[in-house]
């Protein structure tokens, strides 16, 4: 930095300063993304939907039924009021006897039956 001149310095050490201020800036501003606390999942042989706690830990599904323990718990997503299983996930139902045709349509994924709110399972 022999040749360069003074204001060649300044304005390299303001965009050192400004780079470091806006790194500090957006890593001390708000709380970031807000992230579920819960998840729905839904019962493939009743139709009965539970709500599972999902804070600090993953869920594996299809996840163990709390008193049959068979794995009957799948994931389910909330349109427009309605629960439905994505079509993702509705190919390996397809093929799964344990599926109630009556609670689960397995053309769209929609819940059948109305059981009230989910049920709180941990």
């Amino acid at each position: 930095m022999s040749g360069a001149k003074p204001w060649q310095i300044a304005l390299i050490v303001l965009g050192v300063l400004g780079g470091v201020a806006g790194i500090v800036f957006a890593m001390s501003s708000g709380s970031g993304p807000k992230m579920a606390n819960s998840m729905v999942l839904v019962d493939v042989e009743t139709g009965q939907l539970y709500r599972v706690n999902v804070n600090n830990r993953s869920v594996i599904t299809p996840k163990e039924h709390p008193e049959t323990g068979r794995r009957t718990l799948h994931r389910v997503i909330e349109e427009d009021g309605e629960y439905r299983i994505s079509g993702r996930r509705l190919g390996g139902l397809r093929d799964d006897e344990l599926v109630n045709e009556d609670a689960i349509d397995l053309s769209s994924g929609r819940i059948l039956v109305d059981l009230g709110d989910p049920k709180r399972i941990d």
